[in-house]
């Protein structure tokens, strides 16, 4: 499957999300868990902030599409 080309728009919308998602998953590897993308899923399937609830599929997407993007900006 090809991956998708996110545009500079779309890539500033997931920023805030991505960069969510990631500092959850370093502070539970300093605490010593190593959670897994269903683990993060599940952690923010209660969350207040509902662009926060999103599938382990697309968490893992976002994660390995985006947040690469982001770094290099």
């Amino acid at each position: 499957m090809p991956r998708k080309t996110y545009s500079t728009q779309s890539v500033e919308n997931y920023s805030e999300i991505v960069t969510i998602y990631a500092d959850y998953i370093i502070s539970e590897i300093n605490k010593g868990n190593s959670p897994s993308i269903r683990a993060v899923a599940e952690h923010f399937k209660t969350s207040s902030r509902k662009e926060l609830v999103r599938s382990h599929v697309t968490i893992y997407k976002l994660l390995t599409e985006v947040l690469p993007i982001i770094d290099y900006q």
